[in-house]
């Protein structure tokens, strides 16, 4: 595929999730009281939507091909006021949450935190995938379920046909790089989304 037919075909995927991001209403400005600290400042309200979109795409493309380090060397601080790597940290070799926020912890106990944010190890890390569950659908559900939650008037709801799966679906087609067919429920994102809901329900019920 050329250069302009693919960036064609990316414009076109995100104007379809615009699309559906805007069914229940007006587009959400989540930075509209920064002012003039607003990260898209002076930018229509669309333009940087599709700026997020695209993001999001990049984003699963990113999670599809990262393999996480086997270990990270923490340095310390000696008395004299130098830095010496006199520790490491095993992280996860595979990517669950469980694995992520253990490594996350270990970096706390040794005053490492901003290691572990720079990685991403934090407490609140992204639930990943389970063991058997389909990762690229599983990305593509988080991805949606984060653009409706930011940007939709709507909150993301299981319904078939809906906003919530539709993105997903959308995103998944594109990724696949395959046409989206006419049936909503194909390729049927219902396990993920529902996870992803599950997952949201469950964490504002702590």
């Amino acid at each position: 595929m050329s250069q302009s037919l693919a960036s064609e075909r990316v414009m076109g995927i995100v104007d379809k999730i615009i699309e559906q991001l805007k069914l229940g209403g007006p587009l959400k400005d989540p930075w509209v009281h920064l002012g003039h600290e607003h990260p898209y400042a002076g930018m229509a309200l669309d333009d940087f939507v599709r700026i997020e979109v695209q993001r999001s795409i990049d984003r699963i493309q990113r999670r599809l091909t990262f393999v996480p380090p086997e270990f990270y060397y923490a340095e310390s601080k000696h008395p004299n006021g130098e830095w010496v790597e006199d520790q490491y940290v095993e992280l996860p070799k595979k990517q669950t949450a469980a694995k992520y926020r253990k490594a996350g912890r270990a970096l706390r106990e040794i005053g490492r935190a901003d290691v572990a944010e720079r990685l991403g190890l934090s407490d609140d890390v992204m639930q990943e995938p389970p063991p058997q569950g389909d990762a690229l659908k599983h990305y593509c559900a988080d991805e949606a379920f984060l653009l409706m939650e930011v940007f939709s008037a709507e909150p993301p709801t299981g319904t078939a046909g809906g906003p919530f799966r539709e993105i997903a679906r959308y995103l998944y087609c594109h990724i696949t790089d395959c046409e989206i067919p006419d049936d909503e429920d194909k390729p049927s994102m219902k396990r993920a989304c529902d996870r992803l809901l599950h997952r949201s329900n469950t964490v504002s019920r702590r």
